[in-house]
């Protein structure tokens, strides 16, 4: 049996499993992502914390797995820090599973700042409207390729990430 299947019968087994199961990723993915994402840029605790306008202390328990008391204020600050949004969201098991299964780093390190997908946008010749005019949505990393190949995207379609798309569809956030 492979570890997907092993772990989703351990949830199924018990409910307090899950609760910890969803606690300890929750704890150790935000932690993992600030510690990737200031690594690849280079940047020292004390330099994030410049940035978010938080102490380095602050950094310091922000990419602890163990400490486990960051206020949304906080995970605010650092996430403006990198000129990124963070989102917090509620999932089913499922999607628990499959995210802990590929976090990786250079996942994370590869998430643009505004200025950067703002750059490529304009790479692209796309502009963004507001959510509600959006019906043609693409994924970033599509534009990307597509811009890294030479080629252009067709008039009307915009550059999007998850929660656009989910939008698109007419899903709710």
């Amino acid at each position: 049996m492979n570890g997907l299947k092993e772990l989703w019968k351990k949830l199924g087994q018990s409910k307090t499993y899950r609760e910890e199961f969803a606690e300890s990723i929750l704890k150790r993915s935000f932690p993992f992502q600030v510690r990737a994402i200031r690594k690849k840029r280079g940047w020292s605790q004390a330099e994030l914390a410049q940035q978010a306008n938080v102490t380095q202390g602050v950094i310091s328990r922000a990419e602890n797995p163990d400490y486990g008391n960051l206020t949304f204020s906080t995970v605010a600050r650092i996430a403006a820090g990198f000129d990124m949004a963070f989102i917090g969201k509620f999932v089913p098991f499922s999607e628990l599973t499959k995210f802990s299964k590929e976090m990786d780093e250079d996942e994370f390190s590869a998430i643009p700042t505004f200025e950067e997908e703002n750059r490529l946008m304009e790479a692209v010749n796309l502009a963004t409207p507001p959510l509600s005019e959006r019906s043609n949505v693409i994924d970033i990393k599509s534009a990307q390729k597509e811009l890294s190949q030479g080629r252009k995207q067709p008039e009307g379609i915009q550059l999007a990430g998850n929660a656009d798309r989910q939008m698109a569809r007419g899903n709710n956030l």
